[in-house]
């Protein structure tokens, strides 16, 4: 499987989950969606890119100034489900590597770069519906089977542990 075949096997498995039975947007405004990375707009995954050469209304793509070769998808905030990436979808976890005896495996984890925005954090990933949780689980682990997201989750894990010893 290649990287974007990965990232559609992902989407898909996030298409119709949600961290809540109900729009969590309504818990918060919908503060994901106005507050992204940096201001600038949601990370993407690799091969994920391609599927934003035609742009939909309203969305930007620019490199990503802290990961060299990725890209950043930014939107006007009212954006339909089916065209969201792949980061908007696992919010509020990310898929992080993790090492056991020197084998590399998908995980799944609270985004802490999530706590300014999201009221779901404080419950953890208890407090997001088993079948969102589960789902994402999978769907890092797709990741995971291919190189080039191996290598790219590693460095988004080591940013994110980052993140984690100032919190």
């Amino acid at each position: 499987m290649d990287a974007t075949a990965a990232v559609l096997k992902a989407r898909e498995l996030l298409e119709t989950v949600t961290p809540l039975h109900q729009n969590c947007g309504l818990l918060c405004g919908s503060a994901c969606c106005i507050a992204s990375e940096a201001g600038e707009g949601m990370l993407l995954f690799p091969g994920e890119a391609a599927l934003y050469e035609n742009l939909p209304e309203g969305f930007t793509l620019q490199p990503a100034p802290r990961m060299p070769g990725a890209w950043l998808l930014g939107c006007s905030s009212q954006c339909e489900r089916a065209d969201r990436p792949l980061a908007c979808r696992f919010f509020p976890l990310i898929p992080y590597i993790r090492k056991d005896n020197n084998n590399k495996s998908a995980g799944i984890m609270m985004d802490v770069r999530a706590w300014p925005v999201c009221p779901l954090m404080e419950g953890g990933l208890s407090g997001c519906s088993r079948e969102f949780a589960r789902a994402a689980a999978q769907a890092a682990g797709v990741l995971c089977a291919v190189e080039e997201h191996r290598v790219f989750l590693t460095r988004l894990t080591q940013i994110i542990d980052g993140y984690r010893q100032f919190s």
